[in-house]
């Protein structure tokens, strides 16, 4: 499994446990790819603070098996190939998002979780893709070669699937009837029971309960008024 897991922010790491523990309950084994390019890894670890990015750290450490750290296409490949990997996720999260003449290892093309580095000298590694999106970006923009690109890097997958409508039209857009994407929902808005949940700090006994999560200015106070009305009159909290 390939995806955004060690960004440092818990909705980015709980896409990927979720995502394990799926696959998981299915009968797979799963170790996810450790790719962390050391340019990105350094972006991302300037943006918050020491003790949080160990927060994230202690907390995929507990949740998820994890190949040793991967910095490049060659050393996903060599991995894949020395342990003799059955096949290749790549998603769920942002993971297709391409921002053009961007030079990121993550948002420039190609790059690692689109899968191009699974065809190796000895065989070709399966692989498929667990609810990817490209999050609002407008792939069709990008230049007609790197279209093109991306179309027969995607025609190699043995399944395809993206988590919202947009990133399933942009494809089937691009593709001209050669990409037909299916929807399979984000594996985080539905943790299989085994999962462990969290309780409601200070309230251990709290029972059910809904997470609001907005930028202040982005809501309106009587919506969340009437919301919290609405919630608490069905028993959550």
């Amino acid at each position: 499994l390939i995806t955004h897991h060690w960004i440092p922010n818990f909705g980015a790491n709980l896409q990927c446990v979720a995502a394990a523990a799926a696959l998981h309950g299915r009968g797979l084994g799963v170790v996810v790819l450790n790719y962390r390019p050391p340019g990105l890894v350094a972006r991302y670890r300037s943006l918050v603070s020491a003790a949080q990015w160990q927060e994230h750290e202690a907390f995929l450490s507990s949740k998820i098996r994890q190949s040793p750290a991967l910095a490049t296409e060659r050393d996903l490949r060599t991995f894949c190939t020395e342990n003799c990997v059955a096949g290749v996720i790549t998603g769920s999260d942002a993971v297709w998002r391409l921002v053009n003449g961007s030079d990121r290892e993550d948002l420039a093309f190609p790059n690692p979780y689109w899968l191009q580095w699974a065809d190796t000298s000895e065989y070709r590694i399966p692989r498929f893709s667990l609810a990817p999106s490209a999050m609002g970006h407008n792939l069709l923009n990008l230049p007609l070669d790197t279209k093109r690109s991306i179309v027969k890097a995607l025609r190699r997958f043995s399944l395809l699937t993206v988590r919202d409508r947009w990133t399933m039209r942009v494809l089937q857009r691009m593709g001209k009837g050669l990409l037909w994407p299916r929807y399979c929902p984000d594996p985080a808005i539905s943790l299989p029971p085994a999962a462990p949940q969290a309780p409601v700090a200070g309230s251990a006994d709290a029972g059910p309960y809904i997470l609001v999560s907005f930028h202040q200015t982005s809501v309106e106070s009587e919506w969340v008024r009437d919301f919290t009305s609405l919630a608490h009159a069905k028993g959550f909290r």
